[in-house]
């Protein structure tokens, strides 16, 4: 009975064996960090059942989706908002989110001695009973092991000794499981939604079979044989898994080595195991599930700060260079009747004013069309813009996406891959340069001055020519702007241009290949600089390149292609301190060459070695359901293509005319952008902390599009051999079918009803509302787009400002620092349609997140001319609590307390000081320091202490005049050390109200609107 501890069973009906982080140790956690927004939960949406729950369950089951990067990122990724839906829609499971901290959120965790915990009941990771990772891509690993190192779990599976948590892994990456063999106890090959029930329905079996045996005190049942799990528990429960579609045991299989570190064979060293290869999972029809419409909505802005909707998996295109291509097939599609449905719902139920239609390649949906003008010919929509991550543009595409967008066109995205025609060939990108100029030039016609273009050097056969074509394509793109576009739009072009490094991936065409030296990478990067800052010096203004660290691309060819020795390498880099290696500031190629040395493995063996075509490949135990006899014959018509003398010669033709015309262009350019100022772009642009500002990638996000389970969401992968696939040749028939729209034919989407209002009424509204506990660390930035999100939920007609990018007209309130409970904040909002008060804000509260509620709230016609709340305030109060240090013995109730009864839960008394001497000791206080003094209205002492401290420097004769503005962190930081000479401490500080000085008298806002 020894060894039956940490199981993780629920006996009697209770959860002792879960245990969670308080939220006063979580407070301890967030001092110092840059954004505690990415660890706070209570999202609008989260889905996860309460502990209170889960304790009435018998055996429930608990599983963590673990995104290894920091909450921005993983955030963005479809695949893990499907697995949570999927999960928490059984009422007998419950899944809850985890990422990775920052670096100075783990450095709390360490100091503190505190294990990583989950967002929505803050359970720490070893109380789970599956942990599943999502291994989008490889440089991900590293954040992996320290993962489980934060939670005090083994990263070797052969040393974790509880049977759970059971630890896996999927997502794209763990098509070659090997490199990761060491950690997991069994990785998730294909499709996830229905593999991920299944095992969460072996696992419960299991659990109660244990709690059975347990409960029985050790007697065997007639109805069972429980032999096999007292001698091996945990091995039980993976070959129960096992026989699942898609699961695959590292544990059971061994590598064979020849002498030379190629693969002799496989062997299968379980009993009763699965024969390899190991069939992927594969999600026959995507209709087959609940339409995902109410995804958890982040408080804070992540990467895609959008509303995203899968209209396919798979893609047709067959590019030589793209694993996602091969992967995700068969291609798939929904019914367009399910993806309206969906998009309609999720708009309303997230509040997004952005939402993106993904998969491989967008524009081979055959109803397209119908989808976007279905969706945006909706009154209520009207303001939103729509995306497409992966587009192939013809004429037809370009008017569709013009009246999608009209107003507010972001920027379009090509990826030719290649510069020359020889070379898109050979790796299958079916792209034509005259199709592309030409989809171009009707995007600059449309008004669009912005484009994005993905290229990747290295590729099997390229030359300098195809390296040259690069910049040469680049000019013929800005000669063409210049001959089309006005003078005032072309000083505005954009083009930006990533460049990467080609990886051969496995399961690919390309999978024998050698990558390119990081050298011979470095030369060709130099050679396009040096083409654009000498010889195309104009282009310069116009153009700018960003690219993949090629020491970076070398480690992922590795990672990609190895076998399990490259656990070793992995395990070392994790004890070294590796993390965040797919970022730039932390990337560290001496320390994974230093690893490699010591362990006396040869890198180079597994990137810029030519496979032999005949050799057992690491992938090999898995199949995918394409054959690699297929891989040949593509591989063998690449070599074919590469060799094609017309294809070459027509090549070399097309430079050494464009170079001639280059020679003409450039005298022109330099005399007609002398003396001319350079005008930035009005694009809009993703603003974040400094993290993402240095990050090489500029297209970085797209690394994390799949899911743990190998989904494809956002399949915009930067990754060289996962680029989207947005080709313009027209051989798709199905691509321009059924494109005329017709009004009728979508009436019976226009479900609410939305009738044309009259765009020029206003109705004024200003309400007051609380923000407390977790989200007392959210910006005030943060505040408003959830507001405004819940407005957009809750259908309220916001009235928006005019110009380029309209935006709602809401304003906030004074900003408080963060860390500080309010009581009164609040907000003016412009609505086009009138409202009952009272059912706004029980309409508004319903749709909030359960940390901000609405109090009060009243409006007025648009007869009234008002000021808003910001310019109206003049004073802001603060209630501090202050106490006797030695009096201080209080630790929070780690329970959440009920949104509604969170007002003013817990009073503090100045112990041991009559109202006299404190009002004695606080004017000594205030005469030391003067200019906290001038900033200061009146003071008040009761219980606590109440400050009012001016918001704005008043000269006014009719109010009481201030020079100084109240710094609420100065005043604390000063306070703080003067009330330490009398043995007290403030204990909590929180907003209470505002005022508005007005002859004399102190008014609310709500008072004064």
């Amino acid at each position: 009975m020894k060894n039956l501890i940490n199981l993780n069973i629920n006996l009697n009906n209770n959860l002792n064996y879960i245990k969670t982080l308080s939220f006063s140790k979580l407070e301890k956690l967030l001092v110092g960090v840059e954004k505690p927004g990415r660890y706070i939960g209570h999202e609008y949406g989260i889905k996860s059942k309460s502990l209170e729950f889960l304790s009435s369950l018998k055996a429930p089951v608990i599983a963590a989706l673990v995104f290894p990067d920091i909450y921005e990122v993983g955030m963005s990724n479809l695949g893990i908002q499907i697995l949570y839906d999927v999960i928490n829609r059984n009422p007998d499971f419950s899944a809850e989110r985890v990422f990775s901290p920052w670096i100075d959120f783990e450095n709390n965790l360490r100091k503190e001695k505190i294990k990583l915990f989950s967002l929505e009941n803050r359970i720490f990771l070893d109380c789970f009973d599956l942990i599943g990772f999502n291994a989008a891509h490889e440089m991900l690993y590293t954040n992996i092991l320290n993962i489980l190192n934060l939670s005090e779990i083994e990263t070797s599976s052969s040393k974790r000794n509880s049977i759970f948590p059971l630890i896996c892994s999927g997502g794209a990456s763990c098509v070659n499981p090997w490199p990761m063999s060491k950690f997991m106890d069994f990785f998730v090959i294909g499709d996830g939604e229905e593999v991920i029930i299944s095992i969460l329905k072996e696992i419960k079996e299991f659990k109660l079979i244990l709690s059975d045996f347990i409960l029985s005190k050790g007697k065997k049942k007639k109805t069972f044989d429980f032999s096999g799990i007292s001698k091996n528990k945990k091995n039980y429960i993976l070959k129960k898994i096992s026989l699942i579609d898609g699961v695959f045991v590292p544990a059971y299989y061994k590598t064979i080595y020849n002498f030379d570190s190629t693969i002799k064979e496989f062997k299968v060293c379980q009993k009763d195991a699965k024969q390899i290869p190991v069939k992927k999972a594969v999600l026959k029809n995507l209709d087959s599930f609940q339409n995902l419409t109410d995804i958890v909505v982040p408080n804070i802005k992540t990467i895609h700060d959008r509303l995203n909707v899968e209209i396919m998996r798979g893609c047709f295109r067959g590019c030589r260079f793209c694993q996602a291509g091969f992967l995700y097939r068969p291609v798939r599609q929904k019914k367009i009747d399910n993806l309206i449905l969906q998009s309609v719902s999720g708009l309303r139920n997230t509040g997004y004013d952005e939402i993106s239609f993904t998969s491989l390649s967008s524009t081979d949906y055959k109803s397209l069309a119908d989808l976007i003008i279905s969706i945006t010919s909706q009154p209520e929509f009207r303001k939103i813009s729509v995306s497409l991550p992966s587009i192939r543009l013809d004429s037809l595409n370009i008017e569709i996406i013009e009246k999608l967008i009209s107003g507010r066109k972001t920027g379009l995205t090509f990826a030719p891959e290649a510069g020359s025609q020889r070379l898109r060939e050979v790796i299958k990108k079916d792209l034509h340069e005259e199709d592309l100029l030409g989809s171009i030039k009707l995007a600059f016609l449309k008004g669009w001055t912005k484009i994005k273009l993905y290229f990747m050097i290295g590729l099997p056969t390229e030359t300098e020519d195809d390296i040259k074509s690069i910049v040469f394509l680049l000019n013929k793109i800005i000669t063409l702007a210049k001959q089309v576009l006005p003078k005032e739009k072309f000083s505005r072009i954009q083009i930006n241009v990533s460049i990467n490094a080609f990886c051969p991936k496995p399961f690919t065409p390309f999978q024998w290949v050698s990558q390119d030296s990081i050298q011979g990478i470095k030369r060709k990067i130099s050679l396009i600089n040096s083409l654009i800052n000498e010889d195309f010096r104009p282009m310069k203004k116009y153009v700018k390149i960003n690219w993949t660290s090629p020491y970076k691309s070398h480690i992922e060819c590795i990672l990609s292609r190895g076998d399990d020795k490259i656990c070793n390498v992995i395990e070392i880099l994790h004890k070294k301190g590796a993390k965040f290696e797919n970022w730039t500031d932390f990337f560290n190629y001496e320390l994974w060459a230093e690893s490699f040395k010591e362990l006396k493995i040869d890198p180079f063996f597994y990137s810029e070695r030519q496979y032999l075509l005949n050799e057992i490949l690491p992938w090999d135990v898995i199949d995918i359901g394409i054959k690699k006899e297929f891989f040949l014959k593509e591989y063998e018509l690449a070599n074919k293509a590469a060799n094609n003398k017309v294809l070459t010669n027509k090549a070399a033709a097309d430079i050494a005319a464009t170079k001639e015309d280059m020679k003409v262009d450039i005298i022109k350019n330099i005399v007609k952008l002398k003396g001319r100022k350079e005008t930035k772009s009005n694009a809009e642009k993703f603003h974040s902390d400094n993290h993402f500002k240095n990050h090489s990638d500029s297209h970085f996000t797209n690394h994390f599009t799949s899911h743990f389970t190998n989904h494809s969401s956002n399949n915009t992968n930067n990754h060289t051999n996962n680029h989207t696939c947005d080709n313009t040749s027209n051989h798709s028939s199905n691509n321009t079918s059924n494109n005329t729209y017709n009004s009728k034919q979508y009436n019976k989407y226009n479900i609410l009803g939305y009738g044309n209002s009259n765009y020029y009424s206003s109705y004024y509204i200003r309400f007051k509302f609380f923000k407390v506990k977790e989200f007392k660390y959210l910006s005030h930035l943060d505040v408003l787009n959830i507001l405004i999100k819940a407005l957009l939920r809750a259908g309220l007609k916001l009235k928006y400002s005019k110009g380029f990018n309209p935006k709602p007209k809401i304003i906030l309130s004074n900003p408080i620092p963060l860390g500080f409970e309010s009581f009164a904040e609040y907000c003016d909002i412009e609505l086009e349609e009138d409202i009952d008060i009272g059912e706004f804000k029980d309409l508004l509260n319903s749709k909030l997140p359960d940390r901000i509620i609405v109090d009060k709230a009243v409006k007025q016609s648009s007869n009234n001319k008002y000021l808003s709340v910001m310019s109206q305030a003049d004073l802001i109060l603060y209630d501090l609590g202050i106490l006797n240090i030695n009096d201080i013995n209080i630790e929070n109730d780690n329970n959440d307390n009920n949104k509604h009864d969170l007002k003013y839960a817990v009073k503090y008394d100045l112990k041991n000081y009559l109202k006299e001497d404190f009002e004695k000791f606080f004017a000594v206080f205030l005469e030391n320091n003067s200019d906290i003094k001038e900033s200061i209205y009146k003071i008040e002492i009761d219980t606590s202490l109440k400050v009012y401290g001016f918001l704005k420097i008043i000269q006014n004769e009719d109010k009481k005049k201030s020079n100084k503005i109240f710094k609420l962190k100065e005043f604390l930081e000063k306070l703080s050390d003067f009330l330490n000479l009398k043995n007290l401490k403030i204990f909590d500080v929180k907003k209470i109200e505002m005022f508005i000085i007005r002859n004399g008298k102190l008014l609310t806002p709500l008072e004064c609107f």
